[in-house]
This record gives structure tokens, sequence and C-alpha cells, in this order.
């Protein structure tokens, strides 16, 4: 008995003796005598007498640390806290193992069959061999890559924000003036077409000069009789984008885009963009 705590106090003593050399070594970021650490303490550099398995070719466990190695031992190694980096192994789902992990033997698959297999899913809108319905329902219509949508706009409605007075009839009308007076959504794809729709109380009377992507007969024939004109110009997306918000533009405009030739003789010309604002007036808008 005596034996047994003489030794059990001098374990005591030795791992005191070690914790304690250990902090006060990391405290003052080296190691004065690395030489006279006990057995077991380990360092994160290379250490001589390791073989690779953890016994020192005297006998011992654990690293050595050389006298003339500069870096401070790091802790005590043992197998409760040997344990790889952060982040370099990833959980795997390991089935068929037993019932414990509640993926076991035939991991909720069943028995035989093709969902039972590794990758015995079939393709997307295969029906097992019948017809499927992509096939059994006929094919309608087809898809115009050059289809052009515009934002319909009726005389009437015009009309009503003239007498308003929200729009000035004294100068040409573009779309940008349309979106500045909220008469159009500026959340325009293609352009913006003018249709000849009036109503009672707002019959169009007025004489404008205006400039829009398109315009119906009907619509045009009502202009021209007040005396005014119409004139079909072309913009593409970004055009659209730089004539109703050329603030957004901090290198210039874009140069107008030609109309393509399947557009040729359905506008009277190119739409031009108005001049770039100074910086100064365009940043004292802008607050």
């Amino acid at each position: 008995s005596s034996s047994s705590s003489s030794s059990s106090s001098a374990s005591r003593s030795l791992s005191t003796w070690t914790l304690s050399t250990l902090r006060a070594t990391q405290r003052r970021g080296g190691s004065s005598s690395p030489s006279l650490l006990p057995w077991g303490c380990v360092s994160s550099g290379y250490s001589r007498g390791y073989r690779g398995n953890g016994k020192r070719k005297d006998g011992g466990y654990g690293t050595l640390v050389p006298r003339e190695s500069p870096i401070p031992p790091q802790g005590v190694i043992s197998l409760s806290n040997l344990k790889d980096n952060p982040g370099s192994k990833t959980w795997r789902l390991r089935v068929g193992r037993g019932r414990g992990g509640g993926m076991g033997k035939t991991a909720r698959r069943g028995y035989n069959g093709q969902k039972s297999r590794s990758g015995g899913a079939p393709r997307i809108g295969f029906e097992g061999g019948q017809t499927p319905l992509r096939l059994t329902l006929p094919k309608r219509g087809f898809v115009n890559p050059k289809r052009m949508v515009f934002t319909p706009l009726n005389l009437w409605k015009l009309q009503k924000w003239i007498d308003d007075g929200r729009l000035d009839v004294s100068k040409t009308l573009t779309m940008k003036d349309f979106v500045d007076a909220r008469l159009i959504d500026p959340r325009v794809k293609n352009g913006l077409k003018l249709l000849a729709k009036e109503m009672d109380g707002h019959a169009f009377t007025a004489k404008i000069n205006v400039e829009v992507s398109r315009v119906s007969a009907a619509a045009k024939e009502a202009i021209e009789k007040n005396g005014g004109s119409v004139v079909t110009v072309h913009y593409n997306r970004l055009g659209l984008r730089a004539l109703f918000y050329p603030q957004k533009f901090k290198y210039g405009l874009p140069k107008p885009a030609r109309a393509p030739p399947w557009l040729v003789g359905k506008v009277d010309r190119v739409g031009t963009l108005p001049a770039p604002a100074p910086r100064e007036a365009a940043s004292a808008e802008a607050s």
C-alpha cells in the first residue's frame, strides 16, 4: 500500500510539474531547456527519435523535444485528444451496418426491385413504357424568336393627360416624356404603340408631334386629322434604358442601334438619345 501511494503521489507530482513547466514555457514564448521536459511532451515541430508508430527508439512513448528546437511544447499528447484538423473530415452516412443507425440491412429501400438499386431511378418524364404525356398531346404553334412586345397607349388617355396639363404639346413628345409624366410604366420591353381607342368625354382633339415605336393606322389618321404628326423610331433594349434613365450611364450614353433588316420597313428612322447631362447637374439632381 505504501508503494502504491508513493507511486500515485509521484505520478501526481510529475503531471503537476509537466503542466506547470508547459505553461511557464508558453508564457515565455520559448523553451530554455526543452531537453528537461518529461517523456510525453510534444512539440509542433520535427522531433528526433520518432519512428511514426508512437514509440521511441529508447522504448518510451511520446515525442522528445530536441535541445535546439525553438518551438515551445504545445501540450501532452494522448489518445483522448488525437483528432484531425477541423473541416478535414466530412460526415458520411453508412448504410447496411445494423439496426442501430436506422439504416441497416436494406437501408429503408425494401427488397429487390429497381428502386432498391443504386442509380435505378428512371429519367424525368418516363411513364413505365406507355406513351408519355409530351408525345400524347399535339404540338400547337411555335415560338417566334423575333417577337416584340409593345406597351399600348390609347389616345383617350393621352388626351386626358394633355387636358390636365401634365404634357407640354408645344414640343415634340417622346416616350421619355410619357415616362416622366407617369403616363406609361417605365418597364417597357420593346417600345410603345399608340392605339386609337377613345372614350366619352375624352375625344382626341389635340395637335401633337409625337415619336413612338409603333402606331396603328386609325391612331395615325386621328393625329394627322388634327394637324399633328407621328414618327416611328427604333430603340433596342439598351437604347430604351438610355432614353429613360440617361443619368445611370456613368461613362456616356451608348450609340443608337440601327434597326435589323426585318424592321427597316416598319420604322421611319433610328431613335436619338439625349445629350449626356453634366456630372455636377446629374449629382445635384440625384441628391
